[in-house]
């Protein structure tokens, strides 16, 4: 019996009354005892300085056959000139896509597949990174392509023109995200709106952005000098060091000095910010105030009062809303940066008639953290959690690279993992005190709210603080937002599911070995969920029904049969666990997954297989992909899939009336068709009888070859929260069956964060 079936045996057993209390003679479970995690044990770092004057770190590791490598790049977004904001990020993208040393990026992809090889580069804010992934075997030769990228991309412009359309369609989702624009305008407003730390990526900026400018940039900053190179796997260091000097050697651009990363300003401003949304059903909102540096002193004691106040568990603001039958989610983090003072921030959402109610809480606990302190369980819970986190941080040899390469990067000791964990484990209920009253003052927030007024049940200004119009607009008949947008602007494009299916991860072969697998292998796609959507009314989003009405009869009827529109529309996130069976003739191969999921579009999927553990997560425009080889970006080919699958996910599939620019048609008796005018549709196949949806038929594309026609036919549903879902799922794949899926579990509503979901396994 694998572990998750013994878990849910148990929990069968215990419903029914059985006594599942340890036999005597046998090993009792409850008797172990946990104490403190055991401090992270670095490896060894070799650290040279080559000729050219780039920096090598590197770190032998002989358990596998591997070789994986970083590089970190002292440029990034905080250095993207005045009105081009994005130049950093996309020459992060163009050096990998757009080619390099006369390759194209498609050629560079099939080398690295032919090596089972990856390379990927991409900028943050305040470092780029290129980094590669390779058998130890055709490590040279991955080497040289990695070279390749840093100091020789060609910049095609066909591709940058590609690259500029991907950022203008992420930039057109996230303005359909309210929570994302939330917690955009409190960082504006912050640092600053004209700050380079406030500043944000939009349209225009990268519209300005031209071939030349991305490759002056990668001149300026792309430099030896300017390069941490940290490198670990089954190499032999001295052998490995002379490979990289010899390959680093024709690379000696010395560039201009760099200048400092520019200071934070502090433009403090307490106050309430409200973007009205008139119609919305619920009020999405951020608080915060400039946070620190996670050298600071206090910062293992914010961390921990913040984890308090709204962490997981039984954090006190959670807990509050719980047993107050409240409709809110909220979290709640202090997020210090290494080099500029991040944001504490606490953000959710609740139910409009509940906005005010649900901000005085959260002032009243910050209050009460300053005034009544806390109690022995809540730090002790707290500090568990801290403590237990950083496992994740250096669980694999490619996250120790990682780690260890950033803390030489920003200047930090080789050793801070292990200071910051003391630093943790000596936090007292004092600090917490302490910290609360210097820094977490109710007064000094900045709070942003994007909601509709009328329907707060009290004015705002009843939480004593000054109110203001935010800087960005939401669209009330379309539900979706745009960074000031007038009122009569379109509404801004909208990509608001969570992405549908389990992971083909067989589509990029250079990350893993897993079997080739037809698209929407997994079940858990289909559960995901709508976000809020705006009361069935003539503002709702266009639809085309023909012949007639009968197209919207029959998706009404099916909303009805499930539980009721607005009960679909009320989901917000979701939990699920499943057993996946690939049929013989596709291999037999079983899998156990758990899907997680919270809107809009963050998904992230964790599968149990036989050649390991597989974790992708995906924001529906970027992401990334851990397998047993070790961590990459969200392939193409697997990020294509996700983006189809947010289109054809249960609930939002479901909710196809109210979603902006959808068509639904009656294509046959009992039969619609739902399109979104993107190249993406689907059929749906409604039962007679009962209202609920027998199949969903659609094509889906190939890592290679001709596109796949795909039937998910939905058996032995089940009620969760009064929705009912299938808890089976039979797929085939070109009319040959393929895989049976079974869920196991499934809640939703739970009040997973965004935040939780990005978090690297």
């Amino acid at each position: 019996m694998n572990r998750l079936a013994g878990l849910v045996l148990c929990g069968l057993c215990a419903a029914m009354g059985q006594d599942i209390s340890p036999v005597p003679g046998v090993f009792d479970p409850k008797a172990l005892k946990f104490g403190l995690p055991r401090p992270v044990q670095l490896p060894a770092v070799v650290d040279f300085v080559l000729p050219n004057g780039m920096r090598l770190l590197l770190i032998e590791n002989r358990e596998l056959p591997l070789v994986h490598g970083v590089a970190l790049i002292r440029a990034g977004g905080l250095f993207d000139p005045p009105g081009e904001a994005g130049l950093a990020a996309l020459t992060g993208m163009a050096m990998r896509s757009a080619g390099a040393r006369g390759r194209s990026g498609e050629q560079l992809d099939q080398a690295l597949e032919d090596l089972a090889a990856s390379v990927e580069s991409q900028a943050g804010d305040d470092y780029a990174q290129v980094s590669f992934s390779s058998p130890a075997g055709s490590a040279g030769k991955a080497l040289e392509i990695f070279r390749d990228v840093i100091t020789a991309p060609d910049f095609q412009q066909e591709r940058i023109d590609l690259d500029k359309a991907a950022l203008r369609d992420a930039i057109a989702r996230r303005n359909g995200d309210l929570q994302e624009l939330a917690s955009r305008e409190l960082s504006a407003l912050v640092y600053g709106r004209e700050s380079p730390h406030g500043q944000h990526v939009d349209a225009g900026s990268v519209a300005r952005i031209t071939r030349a400018r991305v490759i002056a940039f990668h001149r300026r900053y792309y430099t030896p000098a300017n390069v941490i190179l940290a490198i670990t796997g089954d190499f032999q260091p001295e052998e490995l060091k002379a490979e990289i000097a010899n390959l680093f050697s024709g690379w000696s651009h010395a560039g201009e000095a760099l200048p400092a990363f520019p200071p934070v300003r502090q433009v403090p401003q307490p106050g309430i910010f409200l973007a009205a949304a008139k119609g919305h059903s619920r009020t999405t909102f951020s608080i915060g105030r400039l946070g620190g540096l996670r050298s600071d002193r206090d910062c293992a004691a914010l961390e921990l009062a913040a984890g308090i106040l709204a962490g997981t568990g039984g954090a006190r603001l959670s807990r509050r809303f719980r047993t107050h039958s409240s409709d809110s989610a909220v979290s709640a983090a202090w997020n210090p940066r290494h080099s500029y003072p991040g944001l504490f921030e606490i953000s959710g959402a609740t139910a409009s008639g509940s906005t005010t109610q649900t901000l005085r809480a959260a002032q009243e606990e910050l209050r009460k953290l300053q005034t009544t302190g806390v109690s022995a369980g809540e730090l002790e819970y707290a500090r568990q959690r801290v403590l237990h986190s950083f496992v994740f941080q250096f669980d694999t040899p490619p996250n120790t690279l990682r780690q260890v390469a950033l803390y030489e990067y920003y200047g930090y000791p080789r050793d801070f993992i292990s200071q910051y964990q003391k630093a943790v484990a000596a936090v007292t209920r004092a600090d917490i005190a302490r910290v609360a009253k210097q820094f977490l003052k109710p007064e000094d927030l900045t709070i942003v709210i994007a909601g509709s007024p009328e329907t707060f049940g009290e004015p705002l200004n009843a939480l004593g603080l000054p109110v203001s119009p935010a800087g960005f607009f939401v669209h009330a008949e379309a539900s979706s937002a745009a960074n000031a947008t007038p009122p009569n602007a379109a509404p801004a494009a909208q990509l608001t599911t969570a992405p549908a299916a389990p992971l083909n991860t067989a589509s990029a072969a250079q990350f893993t070995t897993v079997p080739a697998a037809p698209p929407n292998t997994a079940p858990a796609a289909q559960f995901t969920t709508a976000p809020a959507a705006l009361p069935r009314s003539a503002a709702a989003a266009p639809l085309t029904a023909a012949p007639g009405a009968l197209a919207l009869e029959l998706l009404h009827r099916v909303q009805e049969a499930v539980g009721g529109a607005e009960k679909l529309a009320a989901v917000k996130d979701y939990f699920q666990t499943c057993e996946f069976k690939m049929s013989t003739g596709a291999g037999g191969m079983t899998a156990k997954q758990t899907n997680r999921w919270a809107g809009p579009s963050y998904y992230r999927q964790e599968s149990e297989m036989p050649i390991g553990k597989i974790a992708a997560y995906s924001d529906g425009t970027t992401g990334w992909l851990v397998t047993p080889q070790g961590k990459t970006g969200l392939p193409p080919a697997l990020l294509k899939q996700i983006q189809g699958d947010l289109f054809r996910s249960f609930f939002q599939f479901l909710s196809s009336d109210r979603m902006p620019g959808r068509t639904v048609t009656s294509v046959a008796p009992g039969v619609i068709e739902i399109s979104d005018g993107q190249s993406n549709s689907a059929r749906l196949t409604i039962d007679e009888a009962t209202g609920l949806p027998l199949k969903q038929t659609y094509t889906q594309l190939q890592p290679s070859g001709p596109p796949s026609t795909v039937e998910e036919v939905y058996g032995a549903w089940m009620a969760v929260s009064g929705i009912k879902v299938p808890s089976r799922i039979t797929i085939s794949q070109n009319g040959r069956k393929f895989a049976d899926v079974t869920v196991t579990e499934h809640r939703i509503n739970t009040g997973l964060s965004p935040k939780d979901l990005s978090k690297w396994p």
